[in-house]
């Protein structure tokens, strides 16, 4: 997947991580079918959830630890 912003990244790593800290930050996959970003799913508890970026609604088709969703603070991917 590639950052939807289109960035100029000199490290794979600066281009590739994601923090909850910014919401609205996505990725998106190099064919544009596919976007994940960490989903707020509770209290301080977020997921990473993947959906067809092209739907008009975001159906989500997988998440990561559904039932254990990780702790927002200073998590990312």
């Amino acid at each position: 997947m590639i950052p939807s912003s289109s960035t100029n990244c000199s490290t794979l790593n600066s281009c590739l991580s994601r923090s909850v800290e910014k919401p609205n930050d996505i990725l998106i996959s190099p064919n544009g079918v596919f976007a994940a970003e960490f989903h707020l799913v509770g209290d301080n508890a977020f997921i990473l959830a993947i959906w067809f970026a092209k739907s008009s609604s975001r159906t989500v088709v997988w998440t990561t630890n559904r039932d254990q969703p990780i702790n927002g603070k200073a998590s990312k991917l």
